[in-house]
């Protein structure tokens, strides 16, 4: 039988340069729906982004005709973009050009989604 759709679930995760400068709950709220939007003009469903004071977590579905560091890169600069305007401050200090990325299985992707959504509060 062949395989019709293939579905790959990745986390990323940036580190926060130097943690607790970004005011997390002010910043956070208004940049899910921002990032969700932006990562939809490229193809990719979002479904949780979340953090604290020292990183900032996506889960996503990588697209079959997208790269993990081409996308990866797009988004950070979205983000980096998005601090500058909304936090009125230069932004390119707290996010810097590394990452990391895991791939999700599908059994671990709700539970996944609710812990990044709920990142902040923990």
């Amino acid at each position: 039988m062949p395989i019709n759709q293939i579905r790959i679930f990745i986390h990323l995760r940036w580190t926060l340069v130097p943690p607790g400068d970004v005011p997390t709950d002010k910043y956070l709220v208004p940049l899910v729906p921002y990032l969700t939007r932006y990562a939809s003009t490229l193809g990719v469903k979002i479904a949780a982004i979340g953090g604290g004071e020292d990183d900032l977590h996506v889960l996503l579905e990588l697209p079959s005709d997208s790269t993990l560091a081409g996308l990866e890169g797009e988004l950070r600069a979205a983000a980096k973009r998005f601090a500058a305007d909304f936090l009125g401050s230069d932004s390119s200090a707290w996010l810097p050009d590394g990452f990391s990325a895991d791939s999700v299985s599908f059994e671990e992707f709700d539970e996944l989604r609710v812990y990044i959504s709920d990142n902040a509060a923990r």
